[in-house]
Formats: C-alpha cells, sequence, structure tokens
C-alpha cells in the first residue's frame, strides 16, 4: 500500500513572500552589521595619525587637502596613515583639481623619515589612468584600468569614490562603483601587508581633496584544508 498523503494545513503553509521578506531583512541586517565595522583613518579636524609635509598637508573645513602649488615638486610626496593592514576594504572619496595622485596601499615607507617616500601598491588618480593598478617605485602600471569604466564613470573636477578591495593576493579597485581593475599578486617576494598613504606628485603644481577615508580588515581568505599538499 502507497503511504497516504497528507495535505498541508494552511498552520503549514509558509508565504513565498513572507520568506522573501525574511532574506531580505537578514541580508540588510547583515550589510549594516558590516557597515557598521568600518573604522575611520581621519578625525575629520586634524592629521593625528597621519604623517607628512606640513607644507603641503592640510586640513580645510573637514577635508585633506594636499597641494605643491604654485611651484610644484620634484619628487613625488606621500601622507601617510599609521599602521599596516593586510586584508581590508579601503574606502576613500577624492576630488583632483590639476595634475595627477594615487592611493597607496600595502607599501613600505623608504629614504629618511622627513622625506615622505613609499613604495608598493597604489590605486592611480588622474586623467585617463584613474582606476589604474600600479606598483609606486616598482613594476608601474600592474593592470591599466578598462578605458569605458573611466569614461562612464570618472566625474572631473567633482568627488569621486574609490573602492579597494585586498584579499590575499588579490585586489580589486571600483571606480563609484563600477570595477575598474582587479590584480593577482604572483611574486611571493611581494610584502602582503603595509601601509596606506596619499600620494602628491611631482611636476607643475597640483591639488586634490580627500575625504571620507574609511578602513574594513578582513579575516584571512578561506584555506582549503583538504587540499593535498604540492
Amino acid at each position: 500500500m502507497k503511504n497516504a498523503r497528507i495535505p498541508h494545513t494552511p498552520s503549514q503553509l509558509i508565504p513565498w513572500g513572507f520568506v522573501a521578506l525574511l532574506l531580505t531583512a537578514s541580508l540588510s541586517t547583515s550589510s549594516n552589521a558590516q557597515e557598521d565595522m568600518f573604522r575611520s583613518l581621519f578625525d575629520g579636524t586634524t592629521l593625528n595619525g597621519w604623517s607628512g609635509d606640513p607644507a603641503h598637508w592640510k586640513v580645510i573645513n573637514g577635508i585633506i587637502v594636499g597641494s605643491t602649488k604654485p611651484k610644484g615638486l620634484n619628487r613625488n610626496t606621500f601622507l601617510i596613515a599609521k599602521g599596516n593592514y593586510q586584508h581590508f576594504i579601503l574606502r576613500v572619496r577624492f576630488k583632483l583639481t590639476d595634475g595627477a595622485s594615487g592611493i597607496q596601499f600595502r607599501s613600505r615607507p623608504i629614504g629618511r623619515p622627513d622625506e615622505f617616500l613609499v613604495t608598493g601598491y597604489q590605486a592611480d588618480i588622474g586623467g585617463g589612468d584613474t582606476g589604474t593598478f600600479y606598483e609606486e617605485k616598482g613594476r608601474g602600471t600592474l593592470v591599466a584600468a578598462e578605458p569605458s569604466i573611466i569614461a562612464a564613470s570618472y566625474r572631473k573636477d567633482d568627488w569621486n569614490a574609490y573602492e579597494i578591495k585586498m584579499l590575499g593576493d588579490t585586489g580589486e579597485i571600483r571606480l563609484n562603483g563600477q570595477l575598474a581593475s582587479r590584480f593577482t599578486e604572483t611574486d611571493p617576494r611581494t610584502p602582503r601587508t603595509g601601509v596606506i598613504a596619499l600620494q602628491l606628485q611631482a611636476g607643475s603644481g597640483m591639488e586634490i581633496a580627500f575625504k571620507e577615508i574609511e578602513i574594513l580588515e578582513l579575516p584571512p581568505p578561506h584555506e582549503d584544508k583538504t587540499a593535498p599538499n604540492p
């Protein structure tokens, strides 16, 4: 004899709309929890926690302003945040007035402390290079930004948003929410941790502003414990 089918009673049925509502609420709660975990690297008033040449970096109306005007510089200089970061999401808003700039990450200070120099990964800022994954004082361009993304997303002489994610060996640069470049490191000699810094580029006088600088540190990427050893 086949098992008799027991019909569902109304109390046993869960409307799909209710399930969707629960899932949406769960995702929203998770997203809000992550937002709450971002930590500001800039107090909005001072350059406490940063080191750089005071002749070129100032806080004006809650914004970090870097300027080499009117004479410019014969070498790059940086405003360097205290601390080292390995796996993270870094969010920054910037507005470039003239010239070019960049945001350093997983970088290393070099030279004398009063020279404010670094080497390492950089998210380029300026013209057709915005969104490019670069290595300062190293290999140069690692992955050029997608031109169509720059053309569609970059706001000249206005505020733009960068989101830089480093997890394990892979990094992504998003410009105003759009993926501009992705790079995976294969050289084991390249450091996987380092400082965050803001760049003023050598050349004629330039100016750039930064605000809403915040970071979320991430756990290391999952490792497959069942994979055989090489």
